[in-house]
C-alpha cells in the first residue's frame, strides 16, 4: 500500500525549509571555493588593492607629503630659510614618488596656484633628470604644467625635479606694485593622481 502526504502537512513541511537552506550554503561555498581557485592558482591574475599604493617624498629630509602641510618650495637661503620671493630669485625641488604596489601604476602631475597679485612665475619640470616640460633654456607658466599618462613600474621608485624662477623680463612698474604690496602672498599646489595600467586586473 503506497501512503501519500498532503502539502499541507506540518509535520513534513518544517524538515523541507532547513534542506532548501543546507543545499544553498553548499551552492554558495562551492561559488566562492571555485572563484578563490581562479584568483589564486590562475597565472594570469594579480591580486592587488583597488587603489596603488604610492608615496610621495621631499627628497630634501625624505619626510612623506601626507606628514607635511608647507612644502620646502618657496624657502629663501638668503632669508634664513623663509619663504620670500621677488623679481629674479629661482630655485628648485626634488620629492620622489614611489610605487610600492606590485603592479604598474599611471599618473598624473599637475601644478595649480593661487596668485591674486599676477606674480610672473615660471616652471619646467624633470623626470629622473630628463626635462619633461620646459627645458634647458625653456620656462613655461603654470598653465602648462599638467602632465598625463606617466607611468611607474611596479615597487620602484622616480625622481621629480620641480625648477622654478621669478621672471626676470616681468615689467618693472609690475614688479614694484607687487613688492610694495604688504600681503602678497602667491600660493602653489601640487597635485598626483594615480590608478592602475588597464593591463591588470584589480580583484
Amino acid at each position: 500500500m503506497i501512503k501519500t502526504f498532503k502539502a499541507s502537512d506540518s509535520k513534513y513541511i518544517k524538515y523541507l525549509f532547513p534542506i532548501i537552506f543546507i543545499l544553498l550554503i553548499l551552492n554558495l561555498l562551492l561559488f566562492y571555493f571555485s572563484i578563490y581557485i581562479i584568483l589564486h592558482f590562475g597565472i594570469s591574475v594579480i591580486e592587488v588593492s583597488q587603489y596603488p599604493a604610492i608615496e610621495l617624498i621631499q627628497d630634501s629630509d625624505k619626510s612623506n607629503f601626507n606628514e607635511k602641510i608647507q612644502l620646502d618650495i618657496f624657502n629663501n637661503k638668503n632669508y634664513n630659510g623663509e619663504k620670500i620671493i621677488y623679481c629674479g630669485t629661482k630655485g628648485d625641488f626634488d620629492f620622489i614618488i614611489e610605487n610600492k604596489s606590485p603592479a604598474d601604476i599611471r599618473y598624473s602631475i599637475e601644478l595649480s596656484d593661487i596668485n591674486d597679485f599676477c606674480i610672473p612665475m615660471l616652471y619646467r619640470l624633470k623626470l629622473d633628470n630628463a626635462y619633461i616640460r620646459g627645458g634647458n633654456i625653456t620656462w613655461l607658466t603654470i598653465d602648462y604644467m599638467k602632465i598625463q599618462n606617466l607611468i611607474l613600474l611596479a615597487e620602484s621608485k622616480s625622481l621629480i625635479s620641480l625648477e622654478w624662477k621669478w621672471d626676470e623680463n616681468s615689467k618693472d612698474d609690475q614688479d614694484t606694485h607687487i613688492g610694495n604690496s604688504e600681503n602678497a602672498t602667491y600660493t602653489l599646489k601640487i597635485t598626483v593622481k594615480a590608478e592602475y595600467k588597464e593591463d591588470y586586473k584589480v580583484v
